[in-house]
């Protein structure tokens, strides 16, 4: 499950669900959504701070859970904004409907964070950088392949997945050499099947020797996968 400093807790794509109008208002308004996005999730973090404070050994902002009362926080927070600024550009009275239809949601999903509770993690698990990712020597089938890769912790739990598209490889240089950036870990997947190779567990250090999957890594350990979709 995503954490709270994973990103952006909320997509365009997914705001559009909830709101059908908002990308035509936004460009007949000229409301950039993406930093209203960010917006909303900083005064969020505010709060969820705040409420974090009143335990005694209050847990990081870093362990806080994305969960599905949060989200919707988040969601209605940002068209909240995106409809207030809609509202005082051309003073329409259907934009501060939309407003404080999604102020009062606000609110409801809000109280429904209270009675539920955050949701804390004890050995939080943070989304991946992006890979570095660059061609080598291999036996892949020529295609377009994709690499995910995601962090775990002891206990196995994993973090969210950060996805990238290598793009088109030869026959002849066609296993992806993955580097995760800032993490200080290296692992080579060689897939030895020429189509969709995915790793379903946890690729776990072993002092730099080729297991099972074909994969080269060094800790910490991190899960990959590789696949032509």
């Amino acid at each position: 499950m995503a954490l709270f400093t994973d990103g952006a807790i909320s997509s365009i794509e997914e705001l559009a669900g909830h709101d059908t109008q908002l990308l035509t208002v936004a460009s007949v308004e000229g409301i950039d959504v993406s930093r209203k996005i960010a917006l909303a999730q900083e005064e969020i973090s505010v709060e969820v701070t705040g409420l974090l404070g009143r335990h005694s050994a209050p847990p990081a902002l870093q362990q806080v859970v994305v969960t599905a009362a949060i989200k919707l926080w988040h969601a209605y927070r940002t068209l909240e904004l995106v409809y207030r600024d809609a509202y005082h550009s051309q003073l329409n009275d259907r934009y501060a409907g939309k407003r404080d239809e999604y102020q009062t949601l606000v609110h409801w999903a809000y109280n429904h964070v209270i009675q539920s509770g955050l949701g804390i993690a004890a050995d939080p698990v943070r989304r991946a950088s992006p890979p570095q990712v660059m061609p080598s020597a291999g036996i892949l089938e020529e295609g377009t392949y994709y690499v995910s890769v995601a962090w775990i912790n002891g206990s196995g739990d994993e973090g969210v997945h950060f996805g990238l598209e290598v793009g088109h490889l030869s026959g002849r240089h066609s296993a992806p050499q993955v580097d995760a950036a800032n993490h200080a870990v290296s692992l080579v997947v060689r897939a030895r099947r020429p189509r969709a190779v995915s790793t379903s567990r946890a690729v776990t250090p072993r002092n730099g020797q080729v297991d099972g999957l074909g994969s080269v890594v060094w800790t910490p350990a991190c899960r990959c996968s590789l696949s032509t979709r």
